[in-house]
């Protein structure tokens, strides 16, 4: 019993706080090796959609239109669009880690050009 006990308890401590997230990942991830990109987008807007405050998700889909991806045109004036509805929630954020930090200076940098406040982002999250 205290084995199973032990067991259960280590599964529930050490699982994935956000499964979801996992999930998500993965599958993108594969469709993104397969250049699906065009289904990789349509599952991202449909994840955002359930799931607003994704902002690894909105920061990838904003890639997408800044950089173009085989199947999805390149668009810099929604890109920047997107950029910049992702920085009005990062800026608020009280526990800016190192991702959200860095994710920070692209966002700059691709939304206004102001490559000397993206550095100075990309220099904190270092």
């Amino acid at each position: 019993m205290k084995i199973i006990l032990f067991f259960l308890l280590t599964v529930f401590c050490f699982s994935p706080a956000f499964p979801e997230e996992i999930i998500i990942n993965k599958k993108l991830n594969g469709l993104e090796r397969e250049y699906e990109f065009p289904k990789a987008l349509k599952m991202m807007e449909a994840h955002i959609e359930e799931f607003p405050d994704d902002y690894v998700i909105q920061f990838r889909i904003a890639n997408y239109f800044f950089y173009g991806r085989k199947g999805v045109e390149a668009n810099r004036q929604k890109a920047r669009r997107l950029y910049l509805t992702l920085l009005q929630s990062l800026i608020r954020m009280q526990d800016k880690s190192p991702e959200l930090l860095y994710i920070i200076g692209i966002a700059v940098s691709n939304s206004s050009g102001n490559t000397v406040s993206a550095f100075n982002w990309l220099l904190e999250s270092a």
